[in-house]
């Protein structure tokens, strides 16, 4: 051990190393947190955008159905594999981590109840309660995914990207809550005509 004397002072050699090693790995680590932000952020600026395009498919192309009749589906929806990216997921705070390593489980179980919809309630040719059903779920993911894209960025110290993801958050927004209202509306209307029919009887 080295110990370096100053007027007034002693100070150790090893701890400066220590302190100086400390510093270095947390500028290391910075950096790293500050890329992964930089990347992950991007790519959930794309799927979200890939969800505000979904959540615009009526089912139409150019504003007709199909040679049948039926309404189809025109976008295909956005996928988000974190395992493709060459990250440090250590490099930031175990609930960021979580919070963009769930977003695959997120997308899967929007797409089962999607499915069961399809399968179950939608009827042809409009598929209304499907589209309906898929509009909402990908509202719902794309609003995930620009919160967990905001949090990565102001964790890292980036700039909010206001010309993009939260123009897309307000159309997303304002379609879940329509959709929403429909949903109530719709509810609402299927009660009455219950009700209606059980007086009857």
């Amino acid at each position: 051990m080295c110990i370096c004397l100053f007027p007034g002072r002693v100070i150790c050699c090893t701890t400066l190393a220590c302190k100086r090693e400390e510093r270095a790995r947390a500028r290391d680590i910075a950096k790293r947190g500050a890329f992964l932000a930089i990347v992950i952020s991007e790519a959930l600026d794309r799927f979200t955008a890939g969800c505000a395009r979904v959540v615009g498919d009526n089912g139409l192309h150019h504003g007709q159905p199909n040679e049948q009749g039926y309404r189809e589906v025109q976008v295909e929806a956005p996928t988000f594999d974190p395992s493709a990216f060459d990250v440090d997921w250590q490099a930031i705070p175990a609930t960021l981590t979580e919070a963009v390593l769930s977003l695959p489980a997120r997308i899967e179980e929007a797409r089962a109840r999607i499915s069961d919809t399809s399968e179950y309630v939608a009827t042809p040719p409009d598929f209304d309660e499907f589209f309906e059903e898929r509009c909402f779920r990908y509202a719902e993911l794309g609003l995930y995914a620009v919160r967990t894209a905001a949090a990565l960025r102001d964790y890292a110290g980036l700039p909010v990207r206001l010309d993009r993801a939260w123009d897309v958050a307000t159309h997303l927004t304002a379609e879940k809550a329509n959709l929403e209202r429909h949903r109530q509306q719709r509810e609402h209307q299927q009660a009455e005509s219950l009700s209606a029919l059980t007086q009857g009887n």
